[in-house]
């Protein structure tokens, strides 16, 4: 009896082996844009990168997107040929304020980050929508990247774009996000008059340094 039992789970193991050994032999095509004969398909990166940002410096491409409310959040991707792109680290580690992220809030925290290169470091600028614009840095794009800075609050800041100028000056331009904001504008009377707390963006070289 006892072996006609030990017979039985045998084959029924073995059929369920073969099932899954069915089962196992499908493997879903992988998108790969590169054709290997100079040429490409687009998209070149199938799958959600919201809002990216690229840049070079050398031979070397990164690029960032935004990550909303997920941590780690603010992948960076590299490339050399802006064909083929590998996910190589994440630059914000958590998202700040942390008591108010530790609710789950989706659609919110990172939007639209630019990455730049200046002066030997890495730059990633980005707007939260409720509290202003952010930056972290590092001189080294895979290492770790300093903590998050709140270098200009106001809610409703977003899409921020930094520029360092030939004299040395840093500029910062942005975008406002009406649907987190009250009126901006006098000609806009189906709101009230928004009341914005912001300071001015402090010059480049008050931002944290990640160089001993």
């Amino acid at each position: 009896m006892r072996d006609n039992n030990m017979r039985a789970t045998a084959l029924i193991f073995t059929a369920l082996l073969a099932a899954w050994g069915t089962a196992g032999a499908f493997v879903s095509e992988v998108w790969v844009a590169d054709h290997g004969d100079g040429t490409y398909a687009n998209p070149v990166i199938n799958a959600d990168y919201s809002d990216p940002d690229a840049i070079r410096v050398g031979d070397d491409y990164y690029m960032t997107a935004s990550s909303f409310s997920q941590a780690p959040g603010l992948p960076i991707l590299h490339s050399r040929d802006l064909v083929n792109w590998e996910i190589v680290n994440n630059a914000l580690e958590r998202l700040v304020p942390e008591e108010f992220y530790a609710t789950p809030r989706h659609g919110k925290g990172v939007w639209a980050p630019s990455i730049r290169h200046h002066d030997g470091e890495y730059y990633i600028f980005w707007g939260d929508p409720d509290f202003g614009v952010y930056m972290v840095k590092d001189n080294d794009p895979l290492g770790h990247w300093s903590e998050p800075t709140l270098i200009w609050a106001g809610k409703g800041i977003i899409d921020p774009a930094p520029l360092w100028d030939d004299d040395g000056k840093a500029y910062l331009v942005n975008a406002w996000a009406e649907s987190q904001l009250c009126a901006t504008s006098p000609c806009d009377t189906r709101r009230p008059p928004c009341a914005i707390t912001s300071t001015p963006t402090p010059p480049a070289t008050t931002w944290p340094s990640t160089t001993p």
